[in-house]
């Protein structure tokens, strides 16, 4: 049994677990529990070394080839690369932004720390590529910026906005 449960891939998985609630509502409880505890279990730290790691895996020579800077002079390698970052940081800020929507604003909150923190990790990073790095200089504190501007969207309480704005000020302060 147990290896024919490991080996549901997710939409199997997905249709078990609704034919399991067809049959058993009492299951409600204990699957939102299990499901609250996942989604809130992911830490900030976990998030920003996620979002640092995926910033860090950035290089300029992807940059340079998708401009075409030997080619055609009217793309600008700096806007590249601020896109990429902004590509890189999307998937994080759908998943706070679906927390939100659920209901969940401390859950989205830690979300929007651990992007802020992952950026920061990302700017000190000296594995990262520095050429591509020397491409984003001065985007940092707009990536911070923009991640909290997004979370606001959903009018957090004045409390989680005093809390992340202390720690994106702090963050910016670092440099």
């Amino acid at each position: 049994m147990k290896t024919l449960v490991d080996g549901l891939d997710l939409l199997e998985a997905t249709l078990v677990l609704r034919a399991m609630l067809e049959e058993d509502d009492t299951l409600l409880e204990k699957i939102y529990e299990t499901a609250m505890n996942v989604i809130a279990g992911f830490e900030i730290d976990y998030i920003a070394d996620e979002v640092a790691s995926d910033l860090g895996a950035l290089y300029l020579d992807d940059v340079e080839y998708e401009d075409g800077r030997s080619r055609n002079p009217l793309y600008d390698s700096d806007d590249l690369a601020i896109q990429r970052v902004e590509q890189e940081l999307e998937p994080y800020l759908n998943k706070m932004k679906q927390n939100q929507k659920r209901g969940l604003p401390e859950v989205a909150k830690n979300h929007c720390i651990g992007i802020i923190r992952g950026i920061r990790q990302f700017e000190e990073d000296s594995d990262t590529d520095p050429g591509f790095k020397e491409l984003i200089v001065d985007g940092y504190d707009w990536f911070v910026n923009s991640v909290v501007r997004e979370w606001k969207k959903a009018k957090p309480s004045k409390k989680d906005v005093a809390e992340v704005m202390a720690i994106a000020k702090a963050s910016a302060s670092q440099d």
